[in-house]
This record gives C-alpha cells, sequence and structure tokens, in this order.
C-alpha cells in the first residue's frame, strides 16, 4: 500500500485546523498561554505519531482488502469491473 504524502493526508489537515483553530483562540483571548502550550504539545506530536503508524503499518494485505471493498461497492452500483 503507497502513503499519501503528508501534506495530502486526513492527519496533516486534521492537524493544520488543530494548530490554526488554537492560534485563534490564543489570539483572541478565549485561551491562557498554557492551555495553548498543551494543545500545541498534544496535536503536534500527535500528528508526527500518527504518520508513522500509518507508514510502519501499510501492507500490501491493505490493498487486497481495499481492492475488494471497491469492487463490492461498484457491484452493488451496478457497475462491472475486471478482474485482475
Amino acid at each position: 500500500m503507497e502513503t499519501k504524502k503528508g501534506f495530502f493526508s486526513s492527519e496533516f489537515f486534521i492537524t493544520v485546523l488543530g494548530v490554526i483553530g488554537s492560534m485563534a483562540a490564543f489570539f483572541l483571548g478565549k485561551l491562557s498561554p498554557e492551555t495553548f502550550a498543551f494543545i500545541m504539545a498534544i496535536v503536534i506530536p500527535a500528528y508526527s505519531i500518527s504518520r508513522t503508524v500509518v507508514k510502519k503499518t501499510a501492507t500490501t494485505k491493505d490493498d487486497e482488502i481495499l481492492a475488494m471493498v471497491e469492487k463490492t461497492i461498484l457491484s452493488k452500483m451496478g457497475i462491472k469491473t475486471e478482474d485482475k
């Protein structure tokens, strides 16, 4: 299974939204500096860990499962697929 580049992954966008949202709340005075620092200390390493897990657990079995799911969905929609 080929993993997506970091900036195309859902983990990246969730992290960016978390950082931007936290920064906005901080600059609007809704978060204390300590709370902002705590959120950043959780969000940023969580991104790194999630990317590591995705890259370390990617297997060809994942591709087989995804192909089977895709074939099932397409057949339910009435779209014929070629078996490889």
